[in-house]
């Protein structure tokens, strides 16, 4: 579909800046010599904010125009990267401390360009990757091991070694 980056706001970034214009025939996964980006705007698979954090596995917090995708049971859709339902609230109070605060400016930019806010104080953030916790009525609940880190630390407290396979694991939002 010649006009599917542009249905999608997106643009090539080393390329022709009309991208009609490319054979697509003689371009293959293997010689994919274009980066293509999706512009800031209603579309954007990020939503409308992304809170970048500090960690060498390039995972973030990120809003999703997919607002649907919080009522499915199984929530793995972000390739490694945390979609908030409520990321406006989370912004505020990472910004100011206060959920509750007036920060529509930069929570909701007039245009469709990337602004970037730093925090005034960094916000520790923490991943926890539990597959097995005590439920809200007090029984053992489990969850599907979607890293396959289990069979890994179960083999390490059993002395044992794993080779990790990373050919089922999500690709991380950065790649």
């Amino acid at each position: 579909n010649p006009g599917y980056l542009s249905a999608q706001n997106m643009v090539l970034r080393n390329g022709p800046a009309n991208a009609h214009g490319i054979d697509w025939r003689n371009v293959s996964r293997s010689r994919f010599p274009y980066n293509i980006q999706q512009l800031p705007g209603d579309k954007n698979a990020l939503g409308r904010l992304k809170m970048e954090m500090p960690n060498r596995f390039d995972v973030y917090l990120h809003d999703t125009p997919s607002k649907s995708l919080f009522a499915q049971s199984d929530r793995f859709f972000s390739h490694g990267c945390v979609r908030v339902q409520q990321v406006g609230e989370l912004a505020k109070y990472a910004l100011t401390g206060d959920p509750s605060a007036d920060v529509a400016r930069i929570l909701q930019p007039a245009d469709d360009k990337t602004d970037r806010v730093a925090l005034a104080q960094p916000l520790p953030v923490y991943i926890l990757y539990w597959t097995v916790f005590r439920d809200v009525d007090g029984s053992v609940a489990f969850r599907r091991d979607i890293y396959g880190r289990d069979s890994r630390l179960i083999a390490a407290l059993n002395g044992k070694r794993m080779a990790v396979s990373m050919a089922n694991l999500p690709t991380p939002c950065g790649s």
